[in-house]
């Protein structure tokens, strides 16, 4: 029987503590892709109650709702007229930016029995009689009825989407009865004494997210609730799940990483592809959308940590703690041979410098060691290996960077109880949200370039990643002592040539091979010669053509139709002496895409925030290629002009400190 309503209006409220406006737009884009209509921005909602008449008929209990924690931006929001409850569904599980949402519609009381079997109502049907009250659907959604005439209701759903629930579920870890624990001295009391803490918060959490309790912390002492311990108003909620389980040059921002993947428009049960996976922030997300996926990177250090991001859901955490408890007891109860022959081995392919940093913490990488091999000796399975020897790495890197050195096995458990809790965490609010995780991600350790090979020639209905960015960043240096202690790969020296975007290994500048690049990567490669930059050019040239290659192989993978969306750094700036060289370099990936027959069908800009750039690139395009002939938007004026000189004058600061050398 089909669902008689009418679509009256959906609003859509941001999340109060979005840093830059740009992801506004890309905000918008994620909800034409799940609505599948075009959303108006909204820059007051007071003036939207003003011009709207439907939405002075609400009741004050949802325009209270509606008004508070607003985002103090270019919009509080979006407005759309035509929707489906299903595509309110698809909304509530995919939205990265929205705080909540509202679908507002006028429905034949006879209809929400219906309507609320459509939306997973196990309760009473007695209690949705009741009006100008919410009526809790599920943890996530509520209805609220208003009388509209004698036949009709006029029905606000009201659906907080499941990524800002997850959130708000990593904030329990902050409340007394997971945080203050040190009273228990046996270490496995003491983490079932946390895992009933987590509980307790999270069922505190939704009570108070459903009964809208506000408050904001005070001062006093014999805090109670939730509200008492997080600032609804001001505290940064992107930590949650694993994002953050290991540090990773050119990690994404998990919002970002997550809109990208809702931008390729896929449905549930298609296969999405990131070639340049890193720790996996563009796919760890999609299993939660009931997407499969593929992560690749050579570098094997970067696959451990997207493993266990990406499987976060599959994490097996009973299994996983005792083996832990197991391991530190072992650890610590007794005297365990140090094999030297290993730890020596584990130098060979270190640089000089690494070497010397080995050196110096020699007493602390053997402790190391030796809780690698009892990780080795007591897990036996390969999630919760995985799982340890990250913490381990985590460990490791932190060993080699600071000057002061803690115990490492206290260090490598005070870092699992806190991971292993947020983990907990979220897959208890998955159960509470009644969400069953039907997508899995397969990540490979493998060179791109082979993309077809190591996925044995399946298609896939999507791509998105952030690819190496000309010589931005070493993405393999940071990890070498990592990847030697933990013995995840045999040669460093070729791991680090085969990284495209590395200066380990550059491409002989034959002019013959430059002129089948596009008109922008010539002026690039040109630019660079007139400068007397020849290493540099080499360099650049080797990653021109690995790029066209990879280019090459994912058009050859992905499905007609399917989008391609590569996130970078728009621009890119290398320092000659008092110049400054500014290349637009998402233009020249957009024309190597295009070179390939991939088409260009849209360009969002992102803008980083000062407190997340730090010395990174400032502002990123998302560039949207499609696999379908369909017009361009390419831009060929902007690819003939990708180069500026800036040069630096003294009497000048700050912003305007760079000045067009028309000389240059």
């Amino acid at each position: 029987m089909t669902l008689k309503y009418d679509p009256l209006l959906c609003i859509c409220k941001l999340k109060h503590d979005i840093r830059v406006e740009s992801k506004v737009d890309i905000a918008k884009e994620e909800i034409r892709t799940c609505i599948g209509a075009d959303p108006e921005i909204i820059p007051s909602f007071p003036l939207l109650i003003k011009k709207e008449p439907l939405i002075s008929k609400l009741h004050d209990k949802i325009l209270h709702r509606i008004m508070r924690l607003l985002y103090l931006g270019k919009a509080h929001g979006f407005v759309v007229r035509t929707f489906a409850i299903k595509d309110l569904k698809k909304l509530a599980n995919r939205a990265t930016y929205l705080r909540e949402f509202y679908g507002i519609l006028q429905i034949p009381k006879h209809e929400v029995t219906q309507l609320v079997d459509e939306l997973g109502y196990k309760g009473n049907t007695i209690e949705l009689q009741k009006t100008e009250d919410f009526i809790e659907i599920s943890p996530n959604i509520q209805i609220f009825n208003q009388e509209l005439n004698e036949n009709y209701y006029l029905s606000t759903l009201t659906f907080i989407p499941c990524q800002t629930i997850l959130e708000y579920s990593s904030e329990v870890l902050k409340l007394p009865y997971v945080t203050f624990t040190r009273q228990f001295t046996n270490i496995h009391e003491r983490i079932n004494v946390m895992e009933k803490g987590v509980i307790k918060g999270l069922n505190e959490l939704f009570n108070h997210l459903n009964h809208e309790f506000y408050r904001m912390p005070w001062l006093g002492l014999f805090k109670e609730h939730i509200g008492d311990y997080v600032d609804w108003a001001f505290s940064d909620f992107r930590t949650w799940g694993l994002h953050f389980i290991h540090k990773h040059e050119g990690k994404a921002d998990p919002w970002l990483a997550r809109s990208a993947l809702n931008l390729l428009e896929v449905n549930e049960g298609c296969t999405v592809l990131d070639p340049f996976c890193g720790s996996g922030s563009f796919i760890a997300d999609a299993p939660l959308m009931n997407i499969n996926a593929y992560g690749v990177d050579i570098n094997p250090l970067s696959t451990l940590i997207a493993r266990v991001k990406c499987n976060l859901y599959d994490l097996p955490l009973s299994e996983l703690k005792e083996t832990t408890l197991k391991i530190y007891d072992k650890v610590l109860g007794a005297a365990l041979p140090i094999n030297k022959t290993k730890l020596q081995q584990s130098m060979k392919d270190l640089n000089v410098r690494e070497k010397a940093t080995f050196n110096r913490k020699i007493k602390a990488f053997e402790k190391i060691l030796l809780i690698k091999d009892v990780i080795d000796a007591c897990a036996k399975n390969d999630l919760v290996r995985d799982f340890l020897y990250t913490i381990l790495s985590r460990s490791i890197i932190e060993i080699a960077e600071k000057k002061k050195i803690n115990n490492p096995l206290e260090n490598f458990l005070s870092d699992f109880i806190h991971f292993y809790l947020l983990a907990y965490a979220t897959q208890q609010a998955l159960h509470k949200l009644n969400i069953e995780i039907k997508g899995k991600c397969n990540i490979i350790t493998g060179d791109s370039h082979n993309i077809r090979e190591l996925l044995k020639y399946k298609k896939v209905d999507g791509i998105v990643c952030s690819p190496p960015y000309f010589d931005a960043l070493d993405y393999v240096g940071f990890s070498m002592i990592p990847i030697s202690l933990l013995g995840l790969h045999d040669d460093a020296k070729k791991l680090y040539e085969d990284t495209i975007g590395s200066k380990g290994r550059v491409a002989s500048l034959d002019k013959e091979g430059i002129s089948t690049l596009p008109k922008s990567s010539q002026l690039l490669i040109d630019e660079l010669l007139k400068h007397g930059r020849e290493r540099k050019a080499q360099v650049v040239l080797k990653y021109l053509f690995d790029m066209r290659d990879c280019l090459n192989e994912f058009f050859n993978i992905v499905n007609q139709g399917s989008r391609i969306i590569f996130v970078v750094g728009k621009y890119h700036h290398w320092k000659f002496g008092v110049h400054d060289m500014e290349v637009d370099g998402a233009q020249v990936l957009i024309d190597l895409g295009e070179s390939i027959g991939l088409v260009l069908e849209n360009e969002l800009s992102h803008n980083i925030s000062k407190i997340e750039a730090g010395k990174r690139i400032k502002e990123e395009s998302i560039i949207i290629w499609k696999k379908d002939n369909i017009p361009s938007k390419r831009n060929p004026e902007r690819s003939l002009n990708i180069v500026k000189f800036y040069r630096e004058d003294s009497k000048i600061k700050g912003l305007d400190a760079w000045i067009w050398d028309l000389t240059s």
